[in-house]
């Protein structure tokens, strides 16, 4: 009978667990407008859901030649980019994975070396503004401020995550300050939405 029950219950087991269940599946892969997925090193533009608005591009500004400050302009599509995932031998981008997000370098920019996003504050407001200037992979305390994360915000729209893994920062979005009229990407409370276009 202690037989028995002993059988049983590893059949109910296997059943409720099945081999390798204790493997973490994969996060879901970016896709992007036409609904195809996301690849690395692949060049996308964002396309942020506003009414009225433009793309993203790289502009000089706070009476600084370099970095370059990123900013929403009002013509489409703007500069697009290129997603690497923090394993640089995975070439599918997927929601919720720290990756460095970089202005290519056919983007010929006066900032040599500086296409990589990263922020930094600004002392008069306070805001983290994004930026170039960052750099790709090595993660940990001197890369800290380089990495995004690409989240579901519903059916088809994504938003940015700064929430570095490896770290105990604080989660911010990315979103959209205005500052003197300029549509600059900042760490916010309020993500900006968008979508992904194969350039």
């Amino acid at each position: 009978m202690k037989t028995a029950f002993v059988l049983l219950f590893l059949v109910v087991l296997s059943v409720s667990n099945p081999p390798f269940s204790f493997a973490a599946e994969a996060p879901n892969p970016v896709l992007d407008a036409k609904g195809k997925i996301v690849r690395s090193g692949a060049r996308y533009y964002i396309c942020p859901v506003y009414p009225s608005t433009g793309g993203l591009t790289l502009e000089s500004l706070d009476n600084k030649p370099c970095p370059l400050d990123i900013v929403q302009e009002d013509q489409v599509p703007g500069l697009p980019v290129s997603f690497y995932p923090i394993n640089l031998k995975k070439g599918v981008v997927r929601v919720s994975t720290d990756l460095n997000v970089e202005f290519p370098t056919a983007c010929k920019t006066k900032c040599p070396n500086s296409n990589w996003w990263t922020f930094d504050v600004c002392p008069s407001t306070g805001n983290y503004f994004l930026s170039t200037g960052g750099q790709l992979g090595n993660p940990g305390p001197n890369t800290i401020r380089n990495w995004f994360k690409i989240e579901p915000y519903g059916p088809g729209l994504y938003k940015f995550l700064y929430c570095p893994t490896f770290s105990k920062a604080a989660c911010k979005y990315v979103g959209i300050v205005v500052q003197n009229g300029k549509r600059r990407l900042a760490l916010s409370d309020i993500p900006m939405k968008f979508v992904l276009k194969q350039a």
